[in-house]
């Protein structure tokens, strides 16, 4: 699980790279326009959103069957009472 984590977070700094990458790219690569609008706003109101998304979705669903997760709980028992 960890290392799924991990990836999200590196592909999310990613797409957030790629975005200030494609502004301040030479040649002003960002300002090339497709159907009337710039690269950059397809990529940052369109393309890294969407990503995101599905990764969170596919993070969420890789998290398991929809059991509970408790914040703290490693899954081992305790004595009663005991901390």
């Amino acid at each position: 699980m960890p290392d799924l984590r991990r990836a999200g977070l590196v592909t999310l700094l990613v797409l957030a790279a790629g975005g200030l990458a494609l502004a301040l790219a030479p040649f002003d690569l960002g300002a090339i326009r497709l159907a009337g609008v710039s690269l950059l706003w397809w990529y940052v109101g369109l393309i890294a959103p969407a990503v995101a998304v599905a990764l969170a979705a596919s993070g969420l669903i890789a998290r398991g069957d929809g059991e509970e997760v408790v914040p703290g709980d490693d899954g081992t028992r305790r004595p009663p009472g005991g901390e």
